[in-house]
């Protein structure tokens, strides 16, 4: 591998991690599919996806399947309603980690 792919292929691996821990920070939690439709398909090395899981980790993401994201979006949507009502503060569930 030349250089020059070298460095495009390190800039294009730190813009997918921004792009990750943004959407990842946003919500608390990241899904396996959403990882998955993000990362570039040369990211196959299980140290690599090691290393990428470990970071989530660091920045508190947490990362779920698609049914307890659902799963967390339906607390979170009803913990928005009981707010609006004056019931109690908000409050973001969280999973332990997998």
């Amino acid at each position: 591998m030349t250089r020059r792919k070298k460095r495009k292929t390190k800039k294009q691996r730190s813009k997918t991690l921004k792009k990750l821990l943004s959407l990842g920070k946003e919500k608390g939690y990241l899904t396996y599919e959403q990882i998955n439709e993000i990362l570039p398909e040369d990211v196959v090395s299980s140290e690599e996806i090691d290393e990428l899981f470990i970071i989530l980790g660091e920045e508190d993401i947490q990362i779920v399947d698609s049914e307890s994201a659902k799963e967390i979006e339906k607390e979170i949507a009803r913990e928005k309603e009981e707010d609006k009502k004056g019931k109690r503060p908000a409050v973001l569930p969280r999973l332990p980690h997998l």
